[in-house]
């Protein structure tokens, strides 16, 4: 359509060579799926190497954790490169873990860079203490989510900015605040998970210096440092601190409870802490054995929680009783047999499911959506009813 057209692809928007027009139109990316991942890996990294193709992808279904991290495209690309150099990410069992090895390969693959170009310079990863609290005030509202970049130098000092920047865990936009003026040049988080990371970081860092005054009065510190970061806005965050800090994962698990989702939001708390331990899967089989509820009114962190757990189940052969959805349903994608909720998330087919119940409107339903919708419950090869 516009053969006269330059499109750039990058991940490092603020390295687009100088010679482009300043009112450069810029789309981003917000969603692989698996259709896309798998030409990404066949054109990129694994080339004409089928069995490293089906290596990686068999890696990301082993690993449900990840599994909805990787729908971002740069951290799949990144889980891409990491596993085709290094058969060392299967044993990521948690997603802080992953999260914590890609920080570092974000280094790692900035130095090899200077490096192959003979390039020298000072590379090394900072301490990030100030970049923590930076990324924690965004989130609880006491600055915005971007920033100038001689705010920036100012909290962190121009070589840790330059180089966070060059890395890509920054990246540089223009924003235009009315109708009639310029572009101003802003800084923010490439992803909000990076925000999450190191915003989790400043809670684990608080935390610490409390010491054992944070253990007999753990609700109230809570209290006070959380009560602006809902569960169902930030999930990440309480995963990564439970992750990053295990000690303290008894103590969120506690505050969150009583929450809408939070016994399945506990579950994923717990692995990251611990993995996929005995423990944990015991728990995941006693959730599994009652009815598992999908409704469209379900928050968003109860809904990513349910679908999580039923990827954990159904890789760990977890026997699911029954799975209710309640007016839950937008279409279902034979293609990929996949349930697509009215959220827009995707519910994908069931090895361990038992029964299926659902409730929907007569109104809404065409014979074409109930034969999708067979279509979709023939895939769950232990399905036993739908009703």
């Amino acid at each position: 359509m516009f053969p006269h057209f330059e499109v750039v692809l990058t991940t490092r928007s603020p390295f687009v060579h100088k010679r482009y027009s300043e009112d450069v139109k810029r789309i981003r990316l917000t969603g692989f799926d698996r259709l896309t991942q798998d030409k990404y890996l066949r054109k990129v990294v694994t080339k004409d190497d089928e069995d490293a193709t089906e290596r990686i992808r068999e890696s990301l279904q082993d690993n449900p954790i990840l599994g909805d991290l990787c729908r971002v495209p740069v951290f799949f690309i990144i889980y891409a490169h990491i596993t085709h150099d290094n058969d060392m990410i299967k044993r990521y069992t948690t997603m802080t873990g992953y999260f914590r090895n890609m920080i570092s390969y974000f280094h790692d693959h900035f130095k090899r860079k200077f490096y192959k170009h003979n390039q020298q310079t000072h590379v090394e990863e900072y301490n990030h203490t100030k970049l923590n609290e930076v990324a924690f005030e965004s989130l609880v509202g006491y600055s915005t989510e971007s920033w100038t970049r001689d705010y920036l130098c100012t909290i962190l000092g121009h070589e840790f900015f330059d180089q966070y920047l060059r890395i890509g865990i920054f990246v540089e936009v223009r924003e235009k605040k009315s109708a009639a003026a310029k572009l101003a040049r802003k800084v923010r988080f490439n992803h909000s998970l990076f925000c999450e990371w190191y915003a989790a970081n400043h809670v684990v860092d608080v935390i610490t210096k409390l010491g054992s005054k944070f253990e007999t009065s753990s609700d109230e510190y809570l209290i006070e440092l959380l009560e602006d970061l809902y569960p169902s806005d930030y999930q990440h965050l309480y995963r990564f601190v439970c992750g990053i800090y295990p000690d303290v994962a008894k103590h969120i698990i506690h505050y969150i409870r009583g929450m809408e989702g939070s016994e399945e939001f506990t579950i994923l708390c717990l692995l990251e802490q611990i993995g996929s331990s005995h423990a944990v899967m015991e728990t995941v089989k006693e959730l599994c054995s009652k009815p598992i509820h999908l409704s469209h009114v379900d928050s968003k962190l109860l809904q990513r929680s349910t679908l999580q757990i039923l990827a954990i189940a159904s890789h760990h052969k977890v026997t699911v009783s029954r799975l209710m959805l309640h007016e839950a349903i937008d279409s279902v994608d034979v293609s990929r047999n996949e349930i697509v909720l009215t959220s827009g998330l995707r519910l994908s087919s069931q090895t361990t499911l038992g029964q299926l119940w659902i409730e929907m409107t007569a109104n809404d339903w065409t014979e074409k959506n109930l034969q999708d919708l067979f279509i979709y419950a023939a895939s769950c090869e232990n399905l036993s009813s739908v009703a």
